[in-house]
């Protein structure tokens, strides 16, 4: 548990936010958002992680991704958002040519194990693009919703709980199914 709070406590919401995704019903944390500023270049990285395999599929990352971007691109006012992606993840790569992601490169990194090495492609997406296609977004995360209670008996509602005030605002006002509280208090 103490390595946990380490790590949380290690995101100083300024240049790094830890941001959890809960499931509504439950309060389970069930995935992250880490995000990284960096002001000189005016950019942001984000990684993403549903950790609970039970969630994946159902909307998590599209519910939380409309209130996250138009925070760190509005309220920030930054200019790129940057993601990385493991080469083989078929699922995530074909979803960020449709969300206006632009491919900006690949490295290989070593492996967690140690053994081998894991190819990493990088993606930009300029805030121009990201307004024309942030209705879409918004509309697709509903879809996204509607089709995870279409093929669930269950609805599968979350919770975005975000560490900075700025982004609760954001993210309240981004749809009822958010219900921000700072991460820190989940520990």
């Amino acid at each position: 548990v103490e390595t946990v709070r380490n790590y949380i406590a290690s995101f100083d919401r300024v240049r790094a936010h830890l941001l959890g995704i809960f499931e509504k019903t439950t309060g389970r944390l069930i995935g992250i958002r880490a995000v990284y500023v960096d002001r000189q270049r005016s950019e942001f990285l984000v990684n993403v992680l549903i950790g609970d395999r039970g969630a994946r599929g159902k909307g998590a990352r599209a519910q939380s991704r409309a209130a996250v971007y138009r925070y760190f691109f509005e309220d920030l006012d930054l200019d790129t958002a940057r993601a990385t992606v493991v080469a083989d993840n078929a699922i995530v790569l074909a979803g960020m040519s449709k969300r206006g992601w632009i491919a900006d490169g690949a490295d290989l990194k070593t492996q967690a194990t140690g053994h081998g090495n894991v190819e990493i492609r990088k993606f930009r997406l300029p805030r121009d693009v990201w307004r024309r296609l942030a209705a879409a977004w918004t509309s697709s995360a509903s879809s996204a919703a509607t089709n995870a209670r279409a093929r669930s008996r269950s609805s599968f509602p979350l919770v975005q709980a975000i560490q900075s005030s700025s982004v609760e605002t954001a993210a309240s006002t981004a749809s009822k199914r958010f219900a921000p509280t700072p991460l820190t208090t989940w520990v």
